[in-house]
């Protein structure tokens, strides 16, 4: 299942982008990847998932329910070419992989190594930052 959120990134977003990658971006897609879905990990699961271990609303919905809307902000700034809703739906799907895997492992390594993995794929995301669009 965490190959998923990952092939779709890679498939809608960094294959049909792979031409405007140089070291630049590469670089600044890898360190955001890295630093976004850690922060995001922590924020959006781990204190959900040590505050309410057992608790289904607290410790598993409410999180993934602010984790998708957490994701409407940037698209509101840099809307995405799929549209903000298929992103939505993208980030959605991220999450709901990505509490399931916590909830049953009890930690967060197998889903932060996919969302980083999802996340440095944001060839788009890596040119803004670098003021390329």
């Amino acid at each position: 299942m965490l190959i998923l959120p990952a092939a779709g990134a890679v498939s809608s977003e960094l294959l049909p982008n792979r031409n405007k990658i140089d070291g630049m971006l590469a670089a600044v897609m890898a360190t955001t990847g890295v630093i976004n879905a850690t922060g995001e990990e922590l924020l959006w699961r781990g204190v959900f998932l040590q505050e309410f271990p057992h608790d289904l609303l607290r410790g598993r919905l409410w999180p993934l329910v602010g984790f998708s809307l957490w994701h409407l902000v940037p698209q509101m700034i840099l809307p995405s070419r799929l549209g903000r809703w298929r992103f939505m739906l993208g980030a959605g799907l991220v999450g709901s992989v990505s509490a399931f895997s916590a909830w049953r492992s009890g930690g967060l390594r197998n889903c932060l190594v996919s969302h980083m993995a999802t996340d440095s794929c944001g060839v788009t995301a890596a040119q803004f930052r670098l003021g390329r669009t």
